[in-house]
């Protein structure tokens, strides 16, 4: 992979990040992560089975698919004033978002009043954080309409309390599209351009290595949202930090899953991506610490639609396997489950999935009742017990979009807030070294918990194999 080198000098650093750029678009890297954690149930909810003290969630499609368009939300506060002259009533514009719909008719305006008290005043130049996501295809557009719907409530609630460094807080949105040298450009036109001390997102592993070498050369801290290769952060960067799961998490969350559900005898098949190829590399090297024989392996192209010969190689498997593990992009699952069922495969056999699609509406239309009972874990499920905060975040998110927000959208609004968070603690907010000090003392009361970051200097950059290593500016549950 052409952006695990190690650039040597940070001398010239235009000349450094040209080359970077150069090397991508040469390369053509178009290989992109097309999900993440062991992907989550955020709709559709089947049954939860406890076993061994774990949850897992089995899908069942909704009553009614989601049709297809665009939802405006408008927020507006309505503030009233008491001053020596009197009390004065006034209207103060919020976000305008525009993003799919879940529904048919889900056009709607969400008016939040609030006292004077309750806003506090931010005036003054707005401080630039950046936000890249794939907005665009052939990126996840489902996850990055999510990404940047959390980022909003998460901006909102930010300026609502003040801001940041006495400012309020912009964010400046930028896509991916899923592709790796649009990111990198994307990252170089927030540091070089808009001039940001600090940014996140992103969504696929590749982007966010691509991302990761732009900001070690500029050394302007990035925060990933959820790209989950290990190697993301256990290469060792002062100022790469992650705020979603990665790739042995996610590997060991299959093979316990696995394990307690007595399967042991599983069919991999993951997407020929940084993300994929990590994953299948991981659970390889864990299968046997939890009784299970992988009896077939495969890397298959990024989304992926002709899944025929590989059918027909597990149907000649004897006897037949457990399980299918699969880690593909949505409609790659979709087409996979479709022809599986078309030659009598699917009856008898469980699939266990790493994509987060499932848990987006859109995926159901194209799968279906072939995804009842495709077996994911979930970052989000409707009996988490959430914090304060969390349980705020899923009030807000579910009245404005009217689904319910996925671990993706968990993600980003943390990664929204422990910028901002940092900002605010940073010596100077226009340093971006006291900002990364800032970042690793992150002590933020999330969604689900207390999410600070990693420091283990001993295992730092000491290889991908290491888990350690992964740990460095990693957040952990």
């Amino acid at each position: 992979m052409v952006w695990a080198e190690t650039m040597t000098s940070h001398d010239n650093r235009e000349e450094d990040v040209n080359n970077v750029i150069d090397e991508l678009v040469k390369a053509r890297i178009t290989r992109r992560k097309a999900m993440t954690t062991a992907a989550k149930a955020a709709i559709g909810i089947a049954a939860v089975v406890i076993i061994g003290g774990a949850a897992y969630v089995v899908s069942q499609q909704p009553a009614a698919l989601p049709a297809p368009g665009t939802v405006t939300v408008t927020q507006q506060q309505t503030v009233t004033r008491t001053a020596a002259g009197g009390t004065v009533t006034e209207t103060v514009p919020g976000a305008t978002i525009t993003a799919p719909a879940e529904t048919v008719a889900q056009t709607r305006t969400v008016t939040q009043t609030r006292t004077a008290t309750q806003i506090q005043t931010v005036a003054g130049e707005p401080f630039r954080v950046g936000y890249i996501a794939p907005l665009t295809p052939p990126g996840s557009i489902e996850a990055g309409s999510f990404m940047r719907r959390a980022a909003q409530i998460a901006l909102q609630e930010v300026n609502d309390a003040g801001g940041v460094a006495g400012r309020p807080l912009e964010l400046i949105y930028e896509d991916s599209s899923g592709i790796p040298e649009k990111g990198a450009a994307a990252a170089e036109k927030l540091i070089s351009f808009d001039g940001v001390k600090v940014f996140g997102g992103e969504y696929h592993s590749s982007v966010a290595m691509a991302i990761s070498r732009i900001a070690d050369l500029r050394q302007i801290p990035f925060v990933a949202t959820e790209p989950c290769t290990d190697l993301l952060t256990a290469q060792g960067s002062r100022y790469v930090f992650r705020v979603g799961y990665f790739n042995s998490r996610l590997s060991e969350n299959l093979l316990g899953m696995a394990k307690d559900f007595g399967i042991t005898r599983i069919v991999v098949t993951f997407e020929d991506t940084d993300f994929g190829i990590d994953l299948l590399d991981k659970t390889k090297t864990m299968a046997s610490d939890f009784g299970v024989e992988i009896v077939h392996e495969s890397v298959v192209p990024f989304n992926n639609l002709e899944w025929a010969p590989l059918i027909a190689e597990w149907q000649r498997i004897d006897p037949p396997p457990d399980a299918i593990a699969d880690g593909q992009m949505g409609s790659a699952t979709s087409a996979m489950l479709a022809q599986m069922d078309e030659v009598g495969f699917k009856s008898g056999i469980i699939t266990i999935g790493f994509s987060e699609e499932p848990g987006f509406p859109a995926w159901w239309p194209s799968t279906g009742q072939l995804g009842v009972y495709h077996v994911f874990g979930s970052g989000y499920h409707p009996k988490t017990a959430y914090t304060e905060t969390g349980a705020r975040f899923v009030e807000k998110f579910q009245n404005l979009y009217n689904t319910s927000p996925e671990t993706t959208a968990i993600a980003a609004y943390h990664t929204v807030w422990v910028m901002a968070n940092a900002v605010n603690a940073a010596t100077d907010p226009e340093n971006p070294e006291d900002i990364v000090d800032a970042l690793e003392k992150t002590n933020f009361q999330g969604v689900q918990g207390l999410l600070t970051f990693g420091l283990d200097q001993t295992t730092r950059g000491s290889g991908i194999d290491n888990l350690g290593s992964v740990l460095w500016h990693q957040y952990e549950t």
